[in-house]
C-alpha cells in the first residue's frame, strides 16, 4: 500500500519526538494531535478528490474562513428581520461555499483556465472580501440548539461531534472514491482524460462536481471549527483569519505526502489521513521540543521535505 511508507515515516518521527520530550507520548498530547488533524484532514481528503482528476484548489482555506463568518452575518440579519436563525444561516453559508466551487469549476473546465490560476485568483478575491465584510474583526458565534451542537459544538458519549463527523466524512469519501460511479469516473478522468471522454465519462461534470465538493467540505468544516469551542465551555468564534493559505498549503501537502499524484489518476482518502497525521506530528513535536516562533516555519518546511524524501525512499524499497 502506498500509504504504508508515510505511516512508517510517521512512526519514526513519533519515536524521535518522544525521545526528545517524554511529554509527547501522553494521552493529553494525543488530544493535541487529534486537534491538529481534525481541522485539516477533511479538507485534505477533498483536495485528493480534485487532485485525482488533475486539478487543484488554492481557495479552500478562504472558503473555510468565509462560511462561518457568512453564517454569523446571515444569522444576525435573519433573526432581526424574520425571527429565524441557523435554519437559514447554515444553508446560506453552505450554498455560498458551493457557489465558489461551481465558479472555480466552470472557469477551469469551460474557459480552460488552469485551476492553479483560477483558484489562486479566487483565493485573493475571497481573502479581500472576508476582510472587507468583517473589518478584520472576529465575532462571537451565536448559540442556538440543536444547530450549534450538530455543527461542531456538541458532545456524544464523551466524544466531540466534530471528530464523529470527520470520521464519517472520511469513510463516506473513501466509499465514493472506491465503490461509486463518481469516484470511478474521477480516477478515470485523471488517468486518461481523452480516453475517458471517448467511452462516455462526463469529464466536465465530474471535475465541476469535485470543485463543488471541495468547497462545500471546506465550508462545513470551517463551521465545525468555529463552533467547536462550545464543547469545552468557551465561546465559538467566527475568525476572518481562520484557515487561509496555511490550511490550503497543509491540505495539499497532506494529500501529496499521502501518495496522491499531482498529475492525477491516483490517490486515497487514507493517504490524506496519513499525510495529515504526519504534519500534525511534525507541528506538535517541534512545539514541544522548544522550536521558537522565529525558526518554527523553517524547521517545519525542512522536516516536510525530509519526510517526503524518506516517504519516496520507503516506496522504492517496497517496490523492490
Amino acid at each position: 500500500m502506498r500509504e504504508g511508507a508515510v505511516v512508517m515515516v510517521t512512526v519514526v518521527m513519533f519515536a524521535v519526538f518522544t525521545s526528545l520530550n517524554s511529554g509527547f507520548f501522553t494521552i493529553a498530547n494525543s488530544k493535541n494531535l487529534a486537534d491538529f488533524v481534525v481541522g485539516n484532514v477533511a479538507v485534505a481528503a477533498a483536495q485528493v478528490m480534485l487532485m485525482i482528476v488533475g486539478e487543484i484548489d488554492l481557495s479552500v482555506g478562504q472558503v473555510y474562513a468565509l462560511a462561518p463568518y457568512l453564517m454569523y452575518m446571515v444569522y444576525q440579519q435573519s433573526t432581526i428581520r424574520y425571527g429565524l436563525g441557523f435554519e437559514v444561516a447554515i444553508p446560506v453559508a453552505i450554498l455560498a461555499a458551493a457557489l465558489v466551487g461551481f465558479i472555480n469549476g466552470v472557469v477551469t473546465v469551460r474557459l480552460r483556465v488552469p485551476s492553479l490560476i483560477t483558484t489562486l485568483g479566487m483565493d485573493y478575491f475571497l481573502g479581500g472580501f472576508i476582510i472587507y465584510i468583517s473589518h478584520g474583526e472576529y465575532q462571537i458565534m451565536p448559540k442556538q440548539e440543536p444547530y450549534t451542537a450538530l455543527f461542531g459544538g456538541g458532545v456524544i458519549s464523551g466524544i466531540e461531534l466534530t471528530y464523529v463527523w470527520t470520521a464519517a466524512g472520511l469513510i463516506l469519501l473513501a466509499i465514493v472514491l472506491a465503490r461509486m460511479r463518481h469516484g470511478i469516473w474521477s480516477i478515470a478522468t485523471g488517468s486518461n482524460l481523452f480516453g475517458s471522454r471517448e467511452v462516455g465519462v462526463g469529464i466536465h461534470r465530474t471535475k465541476i462536481m469535485n470543485f463543488i465538493l471541495a468547497s462545500v467540505i471546506a465550508g462545513i468544516w470551517g463551521i465545525f471549527i468555529a463552533n467547536r469551542a462550545y464543547t469545552f465551555g468557551a465561546q465559538g468564534v467566527a475568525d476572518p483569519t481562520l484557515g487561509g493559505d496555511t490550511l490550503t498549503l497543509e491540505s495539499v501537502a497532506a494529500a501529496v505526502i499521502g501518495g496522491t499524484s499531482l498529475l492525477g489518476g491516483s490517490g486515497t482518502v487514507i493517504g490524506a489521513l496519513a499525510g495529515s497525521l504526519l504534519i500534525a506530528v511534525l507541528q506538535d513535536g517541534l512545539i514541544l521540543v522548544g522550536a521558537t516562533a522565529y525558526i518554527y516555519q523553517t524547521l517545519l518546511g525542512a522536516a516536510i521535505i525530509l519526510c517526503m524524501a524518506l516517504n519516496i525512499t520507503a516506496r522504492k524499497w517496497a517496490r523492490r
